[in-house]
């Protein structure tokens, strides 16, 4: 049942400190009546269109947040945790821990599939968009630490499941993957949620990125920069008149405040989903934790197997020979990845001193 709001009888979606801008709603508006608008901190919010809005109540229905999706995927007594990375060092190298998502990418494409997912647009903003061959495919690989514009992409997903007879792969966001989740369940539908450290405003890393270039235009931005390794990564962008800015994680301003928590958007310091189970087929992330047999500077992937789902498909993965895969216990990748089972952080108390100073000033030096 739609939830109404004073006389206008509008839908009462979730406020600025829930919502995830995971745009389910607007993919559910069937008179396109909901559109994302960017915040004044820099997030993407739906915003309703009370003209256009017939009082239908889908979009509270797909909102993940007011709508959560139910979920039967294995608990963290139950999960199949495992060390892994693909064989091909090349693409290892090229992903931001071992390139697990590219093979199990490369195979949904072998079988006639799609693969949706986040890559760099233009305006140097994080879109989700849909590939079919493997040629595109490098555009959705590596980590991307913005908030993805998801536009039409649950309806596209939806879209290739009906007019097409191979699987689709859905790489997202735990918010994104519950949001599609309430769109369609289709044993061709393979999702890979992420384990997400919270999202950081677009408003300040367009502040410091101009401030990065200094007048150059940016021609390539790499969170994942593993020159140094994966344990010491930098990251790295390179502007058109060939030069290139470089700084390990630790020592960039812009990680500095992401990691610590600084401009992350309200409803990431209370997340739902960042918790067990886990909302996709199988989770990816950094295996930060991984034992010293098993550790590699060219990059380990964590991969949790949260259901049977999972399970057919890494073990198609380990029959072609694509990856290697060692099971461990789920309590060592806790260790190093404590958002696989707890969403809450502490709002820092700068927040809102430096939110107001990097909006209306420069981010600051470099």
């Amino acid at each position: 049942m739609c939830r109404m709001k004073g006389d206008a009888g509008l839908p009462v979606l979730p406020s600025k400190s829930s919502c995830t801008g995971c745009c389910g709603c607007a993919n559910a508006c069937p008179v396109a009546a909901i559109h994302m608008v960017m915040t004044g901190e820099g997030f993407y919010h739906p915003g309703i269109d009370a003209e256009k809005c017939t009082r239908c109540g889908l979009c509270t229905h797909h909102c993940p947040v007011t709508s959560p999706p139910r979920i039967s995927n294995r608990s963290a007594d139950t999960v199949r945790a495992y060390a892994a990375w693909t064989r091909n060092d090349g693409t290892r190298f090229a992903s931001s821990s071992g390139g697990v998502f590219s093979a199990l990418a490369r195979l949904v494409l072998g079988d006639g599939g799609m693969v949706s997912g986040a890559a760099w647009s233009e305006d140097w903003t994080v879109s989700h968009v849909m590939v079919a061959t493997e040629k595109d495919l490098a555009s959705l690989r590596g980590s991307k630490y913005l908030q993805s514009r998801v536009g039409d992409a649950y309806r596209r997903v939806v879209q290739a499941l009906h007019e097409t007879e191979g699987p689709v792969l859905f790489s997202g966001l735990p918010c994104q993957v519950a949001a599609l989740r309430i769109f369609v369940e289709d044993r061709r539908l393979l999702t890979v949620d992420v384990v997400c450290h919270g999202v950081p405003s677009l408003a300040v890393f367009h502040k410091y990125l101009q401030s990065v270039a200094g007048g150059r235009k940016v021609t390539g931005i790499n969170f994942r920069d593993k020159r140094k390794g994966w344990s010491r990564f930098s990251l790295a962008i390179t502007f058109d008149d060939g030069s290139e800015y470089v700084r390990m994680f630790r020592e960039d301003p812009f990680m500095a405040g992401f990691l610590g928590n600084l401009y992350s958007n309200e409803a990431c310091y209370r997340c739902p989903f960042c918790t067990m189970p886990r909302q996709g087929d199988i989770t990816l992330a950094d295996y930060w934790g991984v034992s010293r047999e098993l550790k590699s500077d060219l990059g380990v992937s964590l991969v949790l197997a949260n259901n049977d789902k999972s399970d057919e498909w890494l073990e198609k993965l380990l029959k072609r020979g694509d990856v290697e895969m060692h099971e461990t216990p789920f309590e060592s990748a806790v260790r190093g990845n404590p958002r696989l089972v707890d969403g809450d952080r502490p709002i820092p108390a700068l927040r809102s001193d430096h939110f107001h100073d990097l909006l209306h000033g420069v981010f600051g030096p470099v």
